[in-house]
């Protein structure tokens, strides 16, 4: 059985980063997708998904599942990482309906939580094209830490939260040891 462990954070909380250091430095054993990476890559070609990526909104549902059923096909390791989705209560709920569809265990649920000031800062520094600007991270700011407050109390019993301030290879060493099932 596949396992999926999320990745939770605001933007800039080093989500992207800890995943794929995990993956290209010592677990070979996974593989790591990131939503927003995935709508991105699509917004750039299509304005109905521009709209939403490079205003710091959410997409609607129905994109989201699309999007997050293509991606669920693709997995072909036994260890999963999954970043920046869910980001509302009701995509919990979609997330969970297609992991029973695909017989995927949901294992854990990391929150990456560093402070706000330094979340802003890390996004304005980093150059990723029109979807970067004070009011893009603003409305992603106040959303995440609108629809957290649901999904924390939706995911108690496996959510597990992370220092952000530290460096990416000690936050990678302890969801490690969760992922190679050292840690419950």
């Amino acid at each position: 059985m596949q396992n999926l462990f999320l990745i939770l954070g605001k933007s800039g909380s080093g989500k992207t980063t800890v995943a794929d250091y995990m993956v290209k430095h010592n677990l070979d054993v996974a593989e790591h997708y990131s939503m927003g990476n995935e709508f991105r890559k699509i917004a750039r070609n299509d304005k109905e998904i521009a709209k939403y990526v490079f205003t710091g909104k959410r997409v609607p549902d129905d994109i989201a599942k699309k999007m997050l059923k293509i991606i669920i096909k693709k997995f072909s390791k036994n260890i999963i990482l999954l970043d920046g989705f869910p980001r509302d209560y009701k995509q919990t709920e979609l997330l969970e309906l297609l992991l029973k569809t695909y017989n995927i265990n949901l294992k854990n649920v990391f929150e990456i939580d560093i402070a706000d000031n330094i979340a802003k800062q890390r996004v304005l520094n980093r150059a990723r094209g029109s979807d970067v600007n004070s009011t893009v991270f603003n409305n992603r700011l106040d959303d995440y830490n609108q629809q957290m407050i649901k999904i924390r109390e939706h995911y108690s019993r496996l959510i597990i939260k992370i220092n952000g301030n530290q460096d990416v290879k000690i936050i990678a060493d302890t969801i490690e040891k969760y992922l190679l099932g050292g840690t419950n």
